[in-house]
């Protein structure tokens, strides 16, 4: 994985080297989990993306990547406003931290989080975020962070999937 790009754009000229998913926030298509892929014909050429048809009639799993840093407090809020909110079957909950003190990841551990990643050393967001994605195993991702909130509505999840399978040429949300 790679440094998230800067800015909201991305073309050619912005990378140097094939990526397997772009870092953005929101949800998005999670291209590596997908079995989609980015290949950079050659510098300065567009990106040629190649996609797998997507079944249907059944849910895709969704990973829930959330980064943080030293914030469970903070974090529980998250977690609790988004299982409050979300009525969306199957999820992966991840949380990615960027190697919080041992005596605040106790805390983050209680919560009801599938997979945990907890880095040696701060290396900021980007990386962070990264670790979280390479843990995540669904075939979409909603990637937060440890101070948002989760307002609704509560099919908003469903609905972003269903137009993600519905039109593959959207990447992203």
């Amino acid at each position: 994985f790679h440094q998230p790009v800067a800015g909201h754009r991305l073309d050619a000229e912005s990378l140097t080297e094939p990526v397997d998913t772009l870092i953005v926030h929101g949800v998005y298509r999670c291209l590596r989990a997908a079995g989609q892929f980015l290949q950079q014909a050659s510098r300065g050429e567009a990106y040629a993306m190649q996609r797998p048809v997507l079944l249907l009639d059944r849910q895709s799993l969704v990973s829930v990547v959330i980064t943080g840093y030293k914030r469970p407090d903070l974090l529980a809020q998250t977690v609790e406003s988004l299982l409050a909110v979300v009525r969306y079957e199957p999820l992966e909950l991840v949380l990615a931290d960027d190697a919080s003190p041992e005596a605040l990841q106790a805390p983050m551990r209680a919560l009801p989080f599938d997979r945990f990643v907890f880095a040696e050393t701060n290396r900021g967001l980007g990386a962070n975020t990264n670790a979280g994605l390479a843990a995540a195993t669904g075939e979409f991702v909603l990637q937060m962070q440890d101070d948002w909130r989760c307002t609704g509505p509560p099919d908003f999840l469903q609905r972003g999937v269903r137009l993600l399978q519905q039109r593959p040429a959207i990447g992203l949300l």
